[in-house]
């Protein structure tokens, strides 16, 4: 209960698994589809129990976004939800020029006109101002970043995992709130590099760069036990 619910068109999923996991990162707990729906899972009633569950639902607006019938029900979940709360939660960002639908033309939204590094701290700088304090603690993930390359394994992190403070106490962090967040700097300066090997016939390379000493991309995923 009280997570942040990120309505989105698939489209602009490159850009939301950025910031759901950028939030995620400020133990912020967050409601991405991608990290929630599992195989066999029935879509709808997935996502709209997420959605009305939720404290907050961001909104990424795009030209994919408000063309989507999927994005326009959320909206109007939203709302419905706003009317009975008696407050606002649905905080809209301008991710690309678009006609802004009626419903939130009036509201005040981030943008990343000014780059997505302002847009995010703010959206950050909104909700920590908030109070979160009533939601459970296995709700928020714990991000890991892939800087330079290495082998993830899960057993190795299932005894490696200790404990984190959390509200003053300690909480134990589970194998399943762990994200692998893919360093896509690093990931296509790796990709440049053995592409670039692959045209060098004849030369001999030390083990170190065997290929099979360097992990593969990681994509963004829980992992599972």
């Amino acid at each position: 209960m009280g997570r942040i619910f990120i309505s989105h068109s698939s489209t602009d999923k490159a850009f939301v698994q950025r910031l759901a996991a950028d939030l995620a990162d400020a133990q912020l707990p967050v409601w991405f589809d991608s990290w929630e729906i599992e195989l066999g899972d029935r879509v709808f009633e997935r996502v709209f129990a997420g959605l009305d569950d939720s404290t907050y639902v961001i909104l990424v607006l795009s030209p994919a976004s408000v063309a989507s019938s999927w994005v326009k029900r959320e909206i109007t979940s939203a709302l419905e939800k706003e009317e009975s709360l008696g407050r606002p939660i649905l905080i809209p960002i301008l991710l690309e020029p678009c006609v802004i639908p009626d419903e939130v033309r009036d509201r005040i939204y981030a943008s990343t006109i000014n780059g997505y590094r302002k847009c995010s701290e703010a959206l950050i700088a909104f909700f920590q101002a908030r109070d979160f304090s009533h939601v459970d603690p296995s709700d928020c993930l714990l991000v890991i970043r892939p800087k330079h390359g290495y082998h993830i394994n899960s057993l190795k992190i299932n005894k490696a995992i200790g404990a984190e403070t959390h509200g003053g106490r300690l909480r134990k962090i589970e194998p399943q709130q762990l994200l692998i967040v893919e360093d896509q700097p690093y990931s296509a300066l790796r990709d440049a590099f053995f592409a670039g090997l692959a045209k060098i016939k004849n030369v001999w390379l030390p083990h170190v760069l065997n290929p099979m000493r360097f992990s593969p991309r990681l994509p963004g995923r829980l992992i599972s036990t």
